[in-house]
Order: C-alpha cells, then structure tokens, then sequence
C-alpha cells in the first residue's frame, strides 16, 4: 500500500541570510557587531542540547489534546537567528534553547549536526531532507558575517524580493516550500503574513522511514482505543508478533515505574520511533497522560532512552494514526522564559542595521503512521519585521498501545529528536 506523503511543520519567526544572489544587498558588518570564534563544541552535546529543549517545549504544549511537532526544526529556525542576536535578546535565547554563549563554534557545530543527520539518508525506504532558505525584502541590506555564516552552516541561500507585492512574494516563498516537502505544503503562507515583515526564513524537513519490519495489512483489525478509562473508541491496530529466531533482534524495550518504552527501527536501523506507554500501578490503573508528561524530565527520559534492550519476541498492537497540530509558538516561547526576541527592544543587530524582533511564530505539523511506515514533512518560516544482558526467548513483551502515549521520532546515529507527539485519541 503506498502510503500518503504529509507536510509536517510550519514556523514563523525571525529572519535570516545567507549565499548572496538575485539582487541581495550585503554590507561589511561593524568589528563591534562581528560574532566571536567561540570554542569547539561537539555535535553530540549540541544534539543532548536541542534533547532537552524539545522536552521543554513539547511539555509546555502538551495537554489534553493530540499534539504533534518537529522540535529539531524549530531549533535550526532559531538558531539561525541566534546568528544575528546580542546582548540580553542572546542571553535570552541561550537559556532557551539551552545554547551556549553566541559564536561561530556554535553555528559551525550545528551545521556539522545536520550534516550528520542527512547523510546517507537517501534512501528508498529510509529519507531525511533539511533545506533551509532567507528571502528579504527589496532593498534591505545584511551584514556579511550573517550573511556568509548562515550560508556556510545551514547551507542556506537568500532571495531578495519585492514583499510590497504580497501575493507574487508568498507564491515564490510557498513554490519552495511545496518543492522541499515534495508538494505537501503548498500554502505555507499567506499575503497577509508579510506585512510589515523585511525578512522571512524558511525551513523545510521531509522525513520518510519504512519499518524495519513493515507490518502485515491483514493482521490490522479494529479494537478499543480507551480515551479514558470510561470511555472507548474504535480504531484500526496493526498488530506483529515476532519472534527472532536468528541472530537479529529488530525491536527494543525498556520499562520503569511510570512508562513502557518501545522502539520501532526503520530501514537499515537509520532512525526509530519511540513510544512511551503509561503502565499501571499496582491497582491496575493508569494514570493519565499528562500527570506524566508533567513529570517527565531529561534524566528519566535519556534513561529510558539508553536502557532500550534488544527482545527476541514482542507481541505488538499500536494504532494506525494521522496527525495534524498548528499553533502560534510566540506564548509559548513567552511561557519559556523567552520574551525580549518579540518586543520593540530585541537586539538583532549583527544581521543588519535595521531595528528587527520576531513577529509571529506559526507551527504546522503532519505526520501519517500505518503499515509500511512513517511519512512527514516540515517547513519552519521566520519572518523578521521592522521594529545489555541477552532476553530469555519465552520473556514476552506485550506492548498494546490501546490508550494515549508519547511518541518520539528520532535519528539513531546522532540521538537527535526530530519530531515529538502525543496521541490521546486517533
């Protein structure tokens, strides 16, 4: 069965530039405006960095409805306008995001992060394609060291166009946004997104993973999904149960006090997605998914994460789903800590002279689970304006993941976290 290909994120901030063409002023930045070298940072720590960020924000959104988001997206749309932020709109964004201090170090890292993420990923059953891309308005000038850094890290490139000329303007903006997420965002924009905006950047993640072990379509079968311990609804579940009986153990799990942790690989064990099942206490009741969520940390998590084991023999049912969530982030951000970027007084002086603060944050996210695999895309948008031990073969694992759970999108070579959802009703 072939399976939909879905757009996965929208974002709107900041803004940016890169690879100077079609008509892009570019001025010597000022010595005082200029970023430092900064020290060397690895991309593994960088990638625990952006972990706890997206735990962070993903609590902060997460509530009694399904929830879907890219927070590896929203971070590279940031930290390309880390690029351009001092003093205290810095230091706001560096506790944030959990960043260190502004540098070239940072940026160079993070670019090497996404390289990481994207290379060899270009596969039939397995894809993951990150483009990002600044337009500016007619006439507006950036500074060089902005301008070269982005282009040189995030491989990004600028387009000058007219933004006066709204409806032109957002066609050129959503053509390449419908291009690098293989047409499944066509309108990322509308005219009205541009008002008052000198500068938009735009990222794009197109994410396909074939199951390892793609399951059967004609084991799916309907059964109760339980909303609530009252209540039930009718979904379709694919269901495996795989027993290894060679040398090659696809599935992994890991348990504690609060949640069953199984991990699904894709092809060639390039990525995986991690579900975190409430368990029941010692009365036979679950708890709710956001009283856990609520208490859910980095530690606990990366424990739950690292403690993954091989198992010889799961017995599985998990839901067929799509989902959709879209929200304006700038009250969430605000909610974070993360307030100076939005007001008249935001310091985004080393991208230009001009006075700039980010003026809306919109995310749109799409993701569509089923037999063969997982398919979604995202397109972040920035627009700046002016002012272990061996399993024992008869140890059964039963995972039926027939009431709200976590899920976690994630690369495995990096441990990068791509895309974070919580399912409370398919």
């Amino acid at each position: 069965m072939k399976i939909k290909q879905f757009p996965l994120f929208v974002f709107i901030t900041l803004c940016f530039a890169c690879k100077t063409e079609q008509n892009v002023s570019v001025i010597n930045t000022p010595e005082d405006k200029k970023l430092p070298t900064g020290n060397e940072l690895k991309a593994q720590d960088l990638a625990k960095k952006n972990n706890a960020f997206a735990l962070d924000i993903f609590k902060k959104m997460a509530g009694s409805e399904n929830l879907f988001i890219s927070p590896f997206s929203i971070s590279t749309a940031l930290s390309m306008a880390y690029t351009g932020a001092a003093a205290e709109t810095e230091a706001e964004m560096a506790k944030t995001m959990h960043w260190p201090e502004n540098s070239e170090a940072l940026h160079k890292t993070f670019g090497q992060l996404i390289g990481d993420i994207t290379k060899d990923a270009e596969a039939k059953e397995f894809t993951i394609n990150i483009a990002n891309r600044i337009y500016t308005d007619k006439g507006f000038e950036l500074f060089r060291q902005f301008s070269d850094l982005n282009s040189n890290a995030y491989k990004a490139s600028v387009q000058s166009i007219d933004f006066g000329k709204s409806e032109e303007a957002v066609k050129t903006i959503n053509n390449w946004v419908s291009e690098k997420t293989e047409k499944m965002i066509p309108s990322l924009l509308k005219p009205s997104s541009l008002e008052g905006a000198k500068l938009v950047l735009v990222n794009a993640v197109y994410f396909y993973g074939g199951w390892s072990i793609p399951f059967e379509e004609k084991n799916t079968k309907k059964d109760s999904f339980w909303v609530a311990p009252n209540k039930a609804v009718e979904t379709s579940f694919m269901q495996n149960n795989w027993r290894v009986n060679e040398e090659k153990f696809p599935f992994k799990y890991n348990e504690n006090e609060q949640f069953q942790a199984l991990e699904l690989p894709y092809s060639e064990n390039k990525g995986s997605m991690v579900i975190l099942l409430p368990r029941a206490d010692s009365t036979g009741v679950y708890k709710a998914l956001p009283e856990l969520v609520a208490g859910l940390n980095v530690v606990n998590l990366e424990s739950l994460l690292s403690g993954l084991t091989s198992r010889p023999m799961v017995d599985m049912m998990i839901p067929k789903w799509k989902q959709k969530s879209s929200a304006n982030l700038v009250g969430v951000f605000q909610g974070l800590g993360m307030k100076m970027p939005f007001i008249g007084q935001a310091d985004f002086s080393r991208m230009s002279a001009s006075n700039l603060s980010i003026g809306a944050i919109i995310h749109e996210a799409v993701v569509d689970v089923s037999e063969k695999g997982t398919k979604a895309a995202a397109s972040t948008a920035v627009v700046s304006k002016a002012t272990s031990a061996m399993i024992e073969p008869e140890d059964i694992v039963r995972f039926y993941a027939n009431r709200p759970f976590i899920y976690i999108i994630r690369d495995q070579k990096t441990g990068s976290i791509l895309f974070m959802g919580q399912m409370m009703q398919p």
